[in-house]
């Protein structure tokens, strides 16, 4: 009996019984100690001026690999962001999932919060603080007539 398993319990585990008589060993067994996730790396405030634009990144941890979400102002991501999320890790160890959002020729009216969810069917979503958007708009001159 394992008790308080924790991620690193997984692994593979037999029973070799000897005695006088005899020595026997049980087949393999393998442990998988889930793990809910965790965001290890979260977005930070970033500023750019109209048009250009940002990258977003987020990390977490859990078993199984945690899948990365990306929303802004509680809403799903604007349409021209892409997302791409890549996993390490392997069965005995926590899964990192490393998440970057890209948003390309950014508008004003991106100006906002973008946060990261990591889920991977474990507890409850993780959600990190999320990161502000400020857009910068380049002055315009007004002519004015006296």
């Amino acid at each position: 009996t394992i008790a308080d398993s924790i991620y690193t319990d997984a692994g593979v585990y037999s029973c070799h019984s000897i005695n006088v008589v005899d020595e026997v060993t049980s087949n393999e067994a393998t442990l998988v100690v889930e793990v809910s996730p965790a965001i290890s790396s979260h977005p930070v405030f970033q500023t750019r001026n109209m048009s250009d634009s940002v990258t977003f990144s987020c990390a977490s941890a859990g078993v199984p690999a945690p899948n990365i979400t990306w929303n802004t102002t509680g809403q799903a991501v604007i349409s021209n962001a892409t997302a791409n999320n890549v996993v390490s890790g392997s069965d005995s160890t926590l899964y990192t999932t490393r998440s970057k959002l890209t948003v390309s020729n950014v508008k004003k009216s991106y100006d906002g919060d973008f946060s990261c969810t990591a889920f991977n069917g474990v507890g409850s979503p993780a959600t990190f603080n999320p990161a502000t958007l400020t857009v910068q708009v380049k002055p315009t001159l007004v002519a004015v007539n006296k």
